[in-house]
């Protein structure tokens, strides 16, 4: 009998509601781990993992984002959550929402 990978237990979550196609709540869970160091023959730098589980697709998103240290790590994966998310038909559709606000709470990747 095969072992289930263990998950690392998430350092932060945000909760989201969608309102499925069929009209029934379900719980959109977005969560972070904490940010670990990379090391390779360039040099360091750290990365931050992120699930969002519940959305319509059943499918998990699971994705890393990398920066120069943890923090930086952390708010990019913010980011890409953010647009992981925004991205859905169903936010598109205005059925994703953070307690029935299309304003999700996550920040926005802008140039400077």
């Amino acid at each position: 009998m095969g072992m289930k990978p263990r998950r690392a237990v998430p350092v932060v979550e945000r909760e989201f509601w969608l309102v499925a196609k069929s009209k029934r709540r379900q719980k959109v869970l977005l969560s972070f781990e904490s940010p670990k160091l990379f090391k390779d023959h360039h040099g360091s730098c750290y990365y931050c993992s992120y699930r969002i589980e519940g959305l319509e697709n059943d499918q998990a998103v699971h994705r890393r984002a990398g920066g120069e240290d943890s923090l930086q790590a952390l708010y990019i994966a913010m980011q890409l959550a953010r647009i992981d998310l925004v991205n859905t038909t169903a936010y598109k559709e205005g059925r994703l929402t953070l307690s029935g606000s299309l304003d999700l709470g996550l920040p926005i990747m802008v140039s400077v």
